[in-house]
C-alpha cells in the first residue's frame, strides 16, 4: 500500500475499529485540516471609528510623523507606480516607509524592530460581536468581551480579532474568509505538515465521552483539480512529542467541546502565516457535517508575538507596524513579572477538516493515534 495513495475498498469504511490507547470496539474519526484562519465576524458598524485607511494612504501618514515634509513624502511617492505594493522593495519609498523606525537616533528597519517606529494608532473593533469562547471565565462583566453570534454566549475573549479587525484585508465572516488569511494559507498549506483531529468514543454517533487528539503529520495534505483538499488520504503522525494533545472532550447535540480547557502545540516549521500554532486554555466547538466533514472553531491564548507572522508584514495591505501596536496594546493574559505587561493575546480560529486516515510510525505498541 502506498501511504500518500487514497485507500479503496471494503477493507475500510466510514468507521473503524481501535486497537490502540482508546477503549475496545471505541469508534475512532481521523481529519485533516483543509482550512484554518483566524475568526473573522465583521458586521457594518463594528468600526466605530471608520475602517482604516488604504494602507498607502496609511504609509504618507507614517512618513510625516516620522519627520518628512509634506514636499519630501509626495517627491517619493513619485518613485514608484503603487504605494500599496511598493513597486520594488528598493525604491526609494520603500526603503523610507520600512527604515522608518529610529533607534539613538539612527534609522532601523521598523518590519525587524516595529517599536522603533511610531504608533499609527490604527482603529480597533468596538462592536459588540466576536466568535470565540469565554476564555477566562468573567463572562458578561467584563468590558472587554463579545456575544457570540452562534453560542450566544457573553463575555467572548477575542482581542486579536479586535485589534485587527478594521483593516479591510482581515475583514470577513463565517463565510467569507478575508483575502489576506485566504492567500496566505493557499501559499502554504501544500507545503506545510498536514495537522491531524482524530475523535474516539464508544459510538460518535452519539452524545458521549470522547477523546479529542491533535496531531501533526509527516506529509502535507494533496489536492484535487479545484484546489480543494483531498480527502481519505492516509497520513503518518509525526512521532514529535511536542505536537501530540490528548484532550477529554464530549458530544452534546452533535456539537464537540472539551470538558476543561486545554493545551494545544503545533509547530509547522519555518512557514509564511503559521510556523506553529499554540494555545493555552485552549477550547474547541466542532460539529459534523452532512459530507461527513468536520467544521468549527478553536480558541485560546497564544503569544501575540506569535501572531505577527511574515504573512502580513508580506501582504503589503496592512501597516506592519500598526498591527504591531494594537496587537501589543491589546494583549490580555500571561503578564510579564517584571514589567506587568500581558505576553498572551486571546484568538479563536475557524477550522474546516476533511476525513483522513492517521497511522502511527511508533509500531503495533505504539500509543501515537488511531487510524479512522
Amino acid at each position: 500500500m502506498k501511504i500518500r495513495s487514497r485507500l479503496i475498498g471494503s477493507l475500510f469504511s466510514a468507521t473503524a475499529l481501535v486497537a490502540v490507547s482508546a477503549p475496545a470496539f471505541a469508534e475512532s474519526r481521523s481529519y485533516v485540516v483543509s482550512m484554518f484562519a483566524p475568526a473573522s465576524y465583521n458586521k457594518d458598524g463594528d468600526c466605530s471609528k471608520g475602517v482604516n485607511i488604504p494602507v498607502g494612504e496609511q504609509y504618507e501618514l507614517d512618513l510625516l510623523a516620522a519627520g518628512y515634509s509634506k514636499d519630501q513624502v509626495a517627491h517619493l511617492k513619485t518613485t514608484v507606480d503603487d504605494t500599496t505594493m511598493f513597486g520594488g522593495y528598493n525604491t526609494p519609498w520603500a526603503r523610507a516607509v520600512i527604515f522608518r523606525g529610529k533607534v539613538n537616533g539612527k534609522q532601523v528597519n521598523a518590519w525587524v524592530n516595529p517599536a522603533s517606529a511610531i504608533d499609527p494608532g490604527l482603529h480597533m473593533i468596538d462592536g459588540p460581536t466576536a466568535v470565540g469562547f469565554d476564555l477566562d471565565g468573567k463572562g458578561a462583566d467584563q468590558p472587554t468581551g463579545f456575544e457570540d453570534p452562534f453560542t450566544k454566549v457573553k463575555g467572548v475573549d477575542n482581542q486579536f480579532f479586535r485589534a485587527t479587525g478594521c483593516q479591510t484585508v482581515f475583514r470577513g465572516d463565517d463565510k467569507i474568509t478575508p483575502g489576506a488569511y485566504l492567500s496566505a494559507w493557499e501559499v502554504i498549506k501544500g507545503g506545510m505538515p498536514a495537522w491531524l483531529i482524530t475523535l474516539t468514543g464508544e459510538d460518535l454517533s452519539k452524545d458521549g465521552d470522547v477523546t479529542v487528539t491533535f496531531d501533526v503529520a509527516v506529509e502535507h495534505v494533496e489536492r484535487d483539480a479545484q484546489s480543494n483538499v483531498l480527502r481519505d488520504m492516509t497520513f503518518r503522525v509525526n512521532t514529535d512529542p511536542r505536537n501530540h494533545h490528548e484532550l477529554a472532550g464530549q458530544i452534546k447535540n452533535g456539537m464537540v467541546t472539551l470538558k476543561s480547557p486545554g493545551y494545544i502545540l503545533a509547530v509547522f516549521g519555518e512557514e509564511m502565516a503559521y510556523p506553529k500554532v499554540q494555545l493555552d486554555k485552549a477550547q474547541v466547538r466542532f460539529e459534523f457535517k452532512p459530507d461527513g466533514s468536520l467544521r468549527g472553531v478553536i480558541g485560546g491564548y497564544q503569544p501575540w508575538k506569535d501572531t505577527l507572522s511574515s504573512g502580513n508584514q508580506a501582504n503589503m495591505g496592512s501597516d506592519w507596524v500598526g498591527v504591531y501596536w494594537n496587537l501589543r496594546r491589546s494583549a490580555d493574559a500571561n503578564p510579564d513579572p517584571k514589567t506587568g505587561e500581558n505576553r498572551d493575546i486571546s484568538n479563536a480560529y475557524f477550522v474546516d477538516a476533511v476525513p483522513a486516515f492517521a497511522v502511527s510510525m511508533t509500531g503495533p505498541k505504539g500509543k501515537k493515534t488511531a487510524s479512522r
